[in-house]
C-alpha cells in the first residue's frame, strides 16, 4: 500500500467547500456582468455612439412643438424623446439568470397606454414599422460578451485555486 503523503485534511476541506463557494462566485460574477451591461446599454444612449440612423427633421421639429405647447421637456436624443425609456433600464438578477433591460408593465409613457418595452422592441428589430432599426442591446451584448466571459473565468479560476 502507498502512504499517504500530502495535507489530506485540507483537500477534503477544499472538496466539502467547493459546492458553496462555486455557487457564490457565479452569483456573484452574475450580478457583475448584469450591471456591466446595464451600465454599457445606458452609456451608448448618453453617448449616441452606436451609429444610429438620425431622427428625422419633420420628427425633430414635432418634439420642438410639443416641448413650446406642453412645457414637456422632450430629449432630441435619439430612442430618448422622455426620460422614461433611459431611466427604465434595470438588471434583475434570478440566482444565476440575469435580465437586462426594461421590465414588461414596469414603465410607461406619458400617455399611460404606451409600454416601454415596446418601444425598444420596436427599434430593435423592426418588423413592418416604420421606424429605422436602432438596436441598442443586441451590440451592447455583443460589445460586453469578452468581457463577461473573461469575468467568468476569473471567477472559477478563483474558485479552483484557492
Amino acid at each position: 500500500m502507498v502512504p499517504k503523503k500530502g495535507n489530506w485534511k485540507r483537500v477534503i476541506k477544499k472538496l466539502e467547500n467547493f459546492q458553496k463557494d462555486l455557487e457564490a462566485k457565479l452569483l456573484q460574477t452574475t450580478e457583475q456582468a448584469a450591471m456591466l451591461v446595464e451600465d454599457t446599454a445606458v452609456g451608448h444612449l448618453k453617448n449616441q455612439d452606436l451609429g444610429w440612423t438620425p431622427l428625422k427633421k419633420a420628427y425633430l421639429d414635432r418634439k420642438k412643438k410639443t416641448q413650446r405647447e406642453s412645457g414637456r421637456s422632450l430629449s432630441d436624443k435619439i430612442l430618448i424623446a422622455t426620460a422614461t425609456y433611459f431611466q427604465s433600464i434595470a438588471s434583475y438578477v434570478d440566482g444565476l439568470k440575469a435580465f437586462i433591460g426594461v421590465k414588461r408593465g414596469v414603465a410607461r409613457e406619458k400617455d399611460g397606454k404606451t409600454d416601454v418595452v415596446d418601444i425598444a422592441a420596436v427599434h430593435e428589430e423592426p418588423i413592418t414599422s416604420p421606424v429605422p432599426k436602432r438596436a441598442l442591446w443586441k451590440p451592447t451584448f455583443e460589445e460586453t460578451k469578452p468581457e463577461i466571459v473573461k469575468m467568468y473565468k476569473q471567477g472559477l479560476h478563483e474558485v479552483t485555486n484557492r
